[in-house]
């Protein structure tokens, strides 16, 4: 999220430099500092985890955001992918936006076929 804070930012970056031992030893200092919103980017990253850190990745998100009814949380921790995405397709998130729709407004006004001219 855009308002996570910079210990955040800079932690989550640390843990995707590294590799191994060095990586797992940074999933406890990267969760201690996420806050419920960021529960997002803990499951994007336990998607590409496995083993130890996984399971931390995993168990610090659902200390903020327990999983949905429909998540078997020991198989997601396990390594199946398809369970965390069941649970980020549950977390409270403001819809896409249908930018195919509104096109426009991401032009400028000039550009986005208002015409100004008249």
């Amino acid at each position: 999220m855009d308002d996570a804070s910079d210990g955040f930012h800079e932690a989550t970056r640390a843990y995707q430099e590294a590799s191994g031992a060095a990586a797992e030893s940074l999933v406890a200092p990267m969760v201690a500092l996420a806050r419920p919103r960021d529960v997002m980017t803990l499951l994007l990253l336990a998607t590409k985890a496995a083993g130890l850190a996984r399971a931390d990745i995993l168990e610090g998100a659902s200390r903020l955001s327990q999983p949905p009814s429909g998540v078997d949380f020991p198989v997601a921790v396990a390594g199946d992918n398809r369970e965390i995405w069941r649970w980020f397709d549950a977390l409270p998130l403001p819809p896409p936006k249908s930018w195919w729709l509104d096109w426009p407004d991401a032009l400028p006004r000039w550009l986005g076929g208002a015409s100004e001219r008249r």
